[in-house]
Order: structure tokens, then C-alpha cells, then sequence
């Protein structure tokens, strides 16, 4: 598939107008988009992945994954995508905040309300320390990709496994 096809195709999809705003949305600048539309420039594997996984081209993206790249820095990235559209419209609305941060400060909240942990807790949970926690939470920081995985992983893992047994492995992981 051509660059400008899967560029355009993605626009589309997601209701976007301009290359900039496609460009925001995976977290890019706007000459890096218009290298790839003009052939200039190759879209990155990852960046082909995600645009393929969330416009659905393929049933079995997540296998290419696996092989082409890391399946946490995808999920982290696709999630990342998701909440910077979600932003972009916000800001188009007129709603002013740093939507992408929020949410992930939103999600260490919930992690928290789910297993009833305090802060000491989560930091040890998302193997960090204290004061990076409360960076997070107060906005001054940002989770590294290998955090941001764990906390999804962990927030998706309560649909997997039963709240008792994640709360045993938690108090066990704890433990240690």
C-alpha cells in the first residue's frame, strides 16, 4: 500500500483534516508526515503496525508485532494515539488541558481504587520509586514506556483474572 493511501485512509478514519493533525495524533511532526506521503521517507515498521492495527487492515496485526517489534511499547503507543486524538478534539472543543497526561494520571488512579493502594504501593506495583510517583500524579513527570505497559497491563488483567487472585499476586509481589 502506498504511504499516501494508508495516510489518507488513517484521516479518514479517524476524522481528521490535516496532515498536522495526523501528525499529533501518532505523536509526530507534521515534515515527518509529509516525507512519508511524498515517498521521501519511509513510515517506520511501528508506526505502519499501529496505522494498520487501529484501521483494521489485518485480523493477526498482533503476530506481525510480535515478530517486527515489542508488543508493550505497540499497546503503550496505541493507547498513546488514542488519548492524543481524544486531546486533539478535546482542544478543538475548546477544552483546555493536557488530555494525554490526565489520562494516564487517571489510570494510575484507578489502579489504585481497584486494589485499594496507597502510594507507596503503586510505586512498588509499577517498580518506581515514591517521589517519581508523586511527579506523575502531580503532573511534573511522565511514566517511561515500561511503566505505562505495566499499568495496562495490570489494569486489563482485573477482566482476566479474578480481583482476589490479582490482589494475592500483588500482596505477594509486595512481599518481595
Amino acid at each position: 500500500m502506498k504511504n499516501v493511501y494508508l495516510i489518507d485512509f488513517a484521516k479518514e478514519e479517524f476524522g481528521l483534516k490535516t496532515d498536522t493533525e495526523l501528525a499529533y495524533v501518532l505523536g509526530e511532526k507534521q515534515p515527518i508526515v509529509a516525507g512519508w506521503r511524498t515517498e521521501r521517507r519511509p513510515i517506520p515498521v511501528g508506526v505502519k503496525l499501529r496505522l494498520c492495527e487501529h484501521l483494521k487492515l489485518f485480523k493477526e496485526i498482533r503476530k506481525f508485532v510480535e515478530v517486527f517489534g515489542d508488543l508493550n511499547e505497540h499497546e503503550v503507543n496505541l493507547t498513546q494515539d488514542m488519548d492524543r486524538l481524544e486531546e486533539l478534539r478535546k482542544k478543538q472543543a475548546g477544552v483546555p488541558v493536557n488530555f494525554v497526561d490526565m489520562k494516564w494520571i487517571d489510570r494510575v488512579s484507578r489502579l489504585q481504587e481497584i486494589h485499594k493502594l496507597s502510594d507507596e504501593q503503586t510505586a512498588k506495583y509499577l517498580e518506581i520509586d515514591l517521589k517519581s510517583l508523586q511527579a506523575i500524579k502531580d503532573g511534573k513527570a511522565e511514566l517511561k514506556v515500561l511503566t505505562k505497559a505495566l499499568l495496562l497491563g495490570f489494569l486489563g488483567a482485573e477482566k482476566i483474572v479474578k480481583t482476589e487472585k490479582l490482589k494475592s499476586n500483588l500482596e505477594k509481589r509486595l512481599k518481595k
